[in-house]
C-alpha cells in the first residue's frame, strides 16, 4: 500500500502551514486521492504526489483556474502523462495554448519535497510504541524518552 500522510504531515513536508492545507482543503483547491471516514469526520490522507501538487500550487506565482489545477493534480498527484493544456516533459510542466507554451520547471519542488520525505521517513524509524515501555507511549527507539518531552 502506499504512504499516506496526514494533514500536518504533508504540511511539513510541502513546507507550509496546515492552515493552507486546510483552506485548500475547504476550497476544493486541492483533492487528495484517499480519505478516510472516522466517526462523521473524513481524515484526509495525502500520498507523495499530493503533497508534490500542493507545493507547486503554493509556489506558483500566479493564481490558476480549477481547471487548470484539476489538470495539474492529474499530471502531478495521479501520475499522467498530459491533462488539458498542461503536460509533464521529464520533471517539468508544459503549458500549451495556441502557439504559446510556457515552461514550469518542477525540479526545486520535487527536491524539496523528495529532502523532506527522506528526514520524515528517517524520523519515524526512531519513534517505536510498545506496551511494555511507558505503557505504549510513543518513544524514540532504544530508549524511554516519550516524544512530547522533546
Amino acid at each position: 500500500m502506499a504512504e499516506l500522510f496526514s494533514v500536518n504531515e504533508a504540511a511539513a513536508i510541502a513546507e507550509v502551514s496546515p492552515e493552507t492545507i486546510r483552506t485548500a482543503l475547504e476550497k476544493k483547491s486541492v483533492t487528495p486521492s484517499h480519505k478516510r471516514k472516522t466517526g462523521k469526520a473524513v481524515r484526509h490522507q495525502f500520498s507523495a504526489g499530493d503533497v508534490l501538487f500542493v507545493k507547486v500550487l503554493i509556489e506558483f506565482p500566479f493564481p490558476l483556474s480549477k481547471e487548470d489545477k484539476l489538470s495539474l493534480a492529474q499530471i502531478l498527484a495521479r501520475g499522467s502523462r498530459k491533462a488539458a493544456h498542461w503536460s509533464r516533459e521529464g520533471t517539468d510542466l508544459v503549458y500549451r495554448s495556441g502557439e504559446m507554451r510556457v515552461l514550469v520547471e518542477c525540479k526545486p519542488f520535487r527536491q524539496t519535497v523528495a529532502k523532506n520525505l527522506a528526514a520524515f521517513r528517517w524520523g519515524r524509524r526512531r519513534v517505536v510504541s510498545s506496551p511494555e515501555v511507558l505503557g505504549g507511549e510513543p518513544v524514540f527507539r532504544g530508549t524511554r524518552i516519550p516524544l512530547q518531552h522533546v
